[in-house]
């Protein structure tokens, strides 16, 4: 940052002297040059203007992250609602018992396995089963509806 001196330099007067920005009252300093000085020129910034700047840009990050995060949850509960509807008509048509294999619902229904696996613990109404080998040990898993709990 330009600053100066002494004051002996008459066309230095927008700058600081250098001892001020040193303080730990800096904006301090340029706002009462503001007040002094009367209403900025054209292109000028007052430490007002750049507080208020500061303030807006620091309500408008919020707003975006709270908007972002609730997207972000409305849309996970978009996807998990669509698979407990995917489970709940598959069984319904009694083919079978309506389980399926998280390759399958990667297929069908569009999520991935984790978001799967996900939904099947937090909604008590998307069952897991699984599907041991010949020696006991589990094979796959298996998701299904479960009756409304």
């Amino acid at each position: 940052m330009l600053c100066y001196t002494t004051r002996q330099f008459k066309d230095a007067k927008d700058l600081p002297l250098c001892s001020e920005l040193d303080s730990p009252h800096v904006f301090e300093v340029f706002r009462r040059r503001a007040q002094t000085q009367g209403p900025t020129k054209g292109g000028d910034m007052s430490s007002q203007d750049l507080h208020y700047w500061a303030d807006l840009t620091a309500i408008l990050t919020f707003v975006v992250g709270v908007y972002g995060y609730l997207k972000y949850r409305y849309g996970l509960h978009e996807k998990f609602k669509k698979l407990e509807e995917y489970l709940r008509s598959e069984k319904l048509k009694g083919e079978n018992k309506g389980q399926r294999s998280p390759l399958r619902i990667v297929s069908d229904v569009g999520l991935t396995e984790d978001e799967a696996i996900q939904a099947s613990f937090r909604n008590p109404r998307i069952g897991r089963r699984v599907v041991p080998n010949a020696r006991g040990l589990a094979d796959d898993i298996l998701f299904e509806y479960l009756r409304d709990k």
